[in-house]
């Protein structure tokens, strides 16, 4: 297994900080991509999302996570609306690693998927 960091580990800390003071984070790129999506219709989504905020937060940097954290959070909202059929799991237990952390929401979330797929292609 590799070695992981933990959060803003030394090595990593400053690339953070300066993400997050740039406002360069993926959350900020990925919310402008959001933009030219089109509706998904009624095709089935399922979003797992964390339910524990971040564990770690660098020191004068609560403000910029709050912020970052409240926008992540829009865009999963975002992503549920584009589809009718659309699902939002939420693992109360989990950080950003869900499928670590709550594996077992990762395999009823497919299992579910798998379920209402089958529903769908018996009924059509």
């Amino acid at each position: 297994m590799p070695k992981s960091h933990p959060p803003y580990a030394p090595e990593f800390r400053a690339e953070a900080v300066q993400l997050l003071k740039s406002g360069s984070r993926t959350n900020l790129t990925n919310s402008r991509l959001m933009h030219g999506v089109r509706p998904l219709g009624d095709l089935p989504l399922y979003v797992v999302s964390r339910g524990k905020p971040p564990a770690t937060v660098p020191e004068g940097m609560g403000a910029i996570v709050a912020r970052d954290e409240a926008q992540w959070r829009r865009m999963q909202e975002d992503l549920v609306r584009l589809s009718r059929r659309a699902h939002h799991v939420i693992a109360e237990a989990s950080g950003h690693l869900v499928q670590r952390d709550q594996p077992s929401v990762i395999v009823e979330t497919v299992r579910r998927a798998v379920h209402e797929s089958r529903l769908a292609g018996a009924a059509g």
